[in-house]
């Protein structure tokens, strides 16, 4: 079997330093799942991602990234949140063009790197085979928060759309609520007022 390639595209700031810290584990942990060691990480900050205006353009962007570096996989990791009926949106999946949106802060404050961690290679596992155990992801990392899948209501003509959904509407916006302050670092502040 050749050599699969995943591209992350991480938004400047947290998203980026949260990569970089899990990126050289990134391989190992999703051979441990698959069983498969042909898999390669590459990755490209894009502002762009990061940017409300451009959220709903993020996914373009993706797969026109990853058709110009040749990628396997694509997955976008944005700090900005993401809703669907009212629910907080952790990951949109598109299976056409085998790319995804992760939304950060949806993850939480707690133990934040294994989770995007778990969560990158759950995603992979979900592209590369189209399923994958939903009850691995509940259960692992995620033990208070459950998940749904749904497809999303614009997209009625895609089934190969699907976005998971924090279950809890309550425990979706406590932790992206947790999430957001962890990304925006309220603690830099603090240095700046004592200087």
């Amino acid at each position: 079997m050749a050599n699969i390639t995943v591209g992350l595209i991480p938004s400047p700031d947290m998203p980026h330093k949260i990569i970089n810290k899990i990126y050289d584990e990134l391989p190992r942990a999703i051979q441990e799942q698959t069983d498969y060691d042909g898999w390669h990480f590459d990755k490209h900050v894009a502002s762009i991602v990061g940017t409300a205006e451009h959220m709903d353009k993020a996914m373009d962007i993706a797969a026109n990234m990853k058709k110009q570096k040749e990628w396997d996989y694509a997955i976008c990791i944005t700090d900005l949140p993401n809703f669907s009926n009212h629910k907080t949106v952790i990951c949109d999946i598109n299976y056409d063009n085998n790319i995804a949106l992760i939304s950060l802060p949806v993850l939480g404050a707690v133990k934040l790197k294994k989770k995007l961690k778990h969560f990158i290679t759950y995603v992979i596992q979900l592209l590369h085979n189209g399923s994958s155990d939903q009850q691995l992801l509940n259960k692992r990392h995620f033990k208070l928060t459950q998940f749904n899948t749904v497809i999303p209501n614009e997209d009625t003509d895609d089934q190969n759309h699907e976005r998971i959904v924090v279950k809890s509407t309550t425990l979706g916006w406590f932790h992206l609520i947790a999430g957001m302050t962890y990304a925006n670092e309220p603690w830099s502040a603090i240095f700046d007022f004592k200087k």
